[in-house]
């Protein structure tokens, strides 16, 4: 029940698995078909409609202001697990004769395709000293973490070394003063706020990936202090 937004689910909505992308190709002269994927572990959106009866007070004011806009939507029954989505356009509503009391309302979701652990796991901070961490992603995909390196001093050169199944990610700062954070999911290096690009101070190939198994992040630098991980698990 969404008893702020004065709503109250009717029943459970199905939530599918996302589909693959890519493309399906018949060969000639050859039975069935060939799939192509796009790329590794990558999804079409989801779509979830949930069915909704008003309670007492409702306004269509409690759920503009949610049109468009991005979210978690967690329920009842998965209350570990959050989508990130969007409300699309207006919900349909009963008609205006059953407006004066309760009325049934069909508001559709379009989620990303990952199921995001919610709450969201604690950040893994380096202890003093410490120059690696070996980090576990027990999910069944990869995740998009952001990894912020904190130095002391000033023009601070580091490098960074992402080892775990899709190889050996290696990426180098050419002088920092302050804390960077390695965004994967926007792609974009920033300050440790997340509101000025360092783009210009960091070079990389890829953004950095935890896929399931062993991760092993080591760095080098007389001048890091420490090497904190947002993991923003999830799993398909």
């Amino acid at each position: 029940m969404c008893t702020d937004r004065h709503l109250q689910l009717s029943f459970l909505p199905t939530r599918e698995m996302p589909d693959r992308r890519g493309q399906r190709y018949q060969p000639l002269g050859r039975s069935g078909y060939v799939f192509v994927p796009e790329g590794d572990d990558v999804y079409d959106s989801i779509g979830i409609v949930c069915q909704c009866t008003t309670t007492d007070g409702f306004s269509m004011s409690d759920i503009d202001d949610l049109i468009n806009r991005t979210g978690t939507l967690i329920f009842s029954d998965e209350p570990n697990v959050g989508y990130k989505a969007r409300m699309l356009d207006q919900p349909s509503r009963s008609s205006a004769l059953v407006r004066f009391d309760t009325q049934q309302m069909t508001i559709a979701f379009e989620c990303q395709p990952w199921r995001y652990l919610t709450p969201a796991a604690a950040d893994i901070t380096s202890a003093a000293g410490q120059t690696a961490l070996i980090i576990e992603n027990t999910h069944n995909v990869y995740s998009e973490p952001v990894i912020t390196v904190s130095v002391s001093g000033s023009g601070v050169e580091w490098t960074l070394t992402i080892v775990n199944s899709e190889g050996t990610n290696v990426i180098s700062c050419s002088g920092a003063s302050t804390a960077i954070a390695i965004n994967s999911e926007l792609q974009e290096c920033t300050n440790a706020a997340g509101n000025a690009s360092r783009n210009y101070a960091v070079s990389l190939t890829k953004f950095p990936h935890l896929t399931p198994g062993t991760n092993t992040i080591s760095w080098s630098g007389s001048g890091v202090s420490s090497v904190k991980v947002t993991p923003n698990w999830r799993d398909i």
